[in-house]
C-alpha cells in the first residue's frame, strides 16, 4: 500500500487535531507497544504515536520498525510524533453496512409498497 501525495495531504489534515494516543518508553518499540498500536490503528485507522528517543535517526528507525510491525503507512513525521495510517477492516464493514442501509431506504422511499383500493 502506497499513499499518493494528495492522500498524504488529506490524512495530515485529518490528523492535525488528533493527540498522540500511543507513547513509546525508554525501551523503544516493544511487543506491548506493537500490540497496542495494532489495536488502536484498527479502531481509528489514523493515529499519532509519540516516539521517545534522543536522536532523530533513532526515532526514524523506530517509526519504520513500528509501521512495518503493524503493516501501516507512515503519513508524516514531525519531531518525535509519527502519523500512521492503515485502512481498518472493521470500519470498512461498518461503512458498507451503512451504505447498504441507506440504499435500501432510498429504494423503499422511491418505490413505496402498493396498497389495495
Amino acid at each position: 500500500m502506497s499513499l499518493t501525495s494528495a492522500q498524504k495531504r488529506e490524512l495530515k489534515a485529518r490528523a492535525h487535531s488528533l493527540s498522540a494516543i500511543i507513547q513509546t518508553g525508554g525501551k523503544g518499540v516493544t511487543e506491548a507497544i506493537i500490540a497496542e498500536t495494532d489495536q488502536a490503528i484498527e479502531h481509528h485507522e489514523l493515529i499519532k504515536v509519540r516516539l521517545a528517543g534522543a536522536e532523530r535517526d533513532e526515532r526514524a528507525e523506530m517509526a519504520v520498525e513500528l509501521a512495518a510491525a503493524v503493516k501501516a503507512e507512515i503519513v508524516s513525521t514531525i519531531g518525535a510524533v509519527v502519523i500512521l495510517y492503515r485502512p481498518s477492516k472493521t470500519l470498512q464493514r461498518k461503512a458498507e453496512r451503512a451504505a447498504q442501509a441507506t440504499a435500501a431506504q432510498a429504494r423503499a422511499k422511491k418505490n413505496p409498497p402498493r396498497t389495495r383500493r
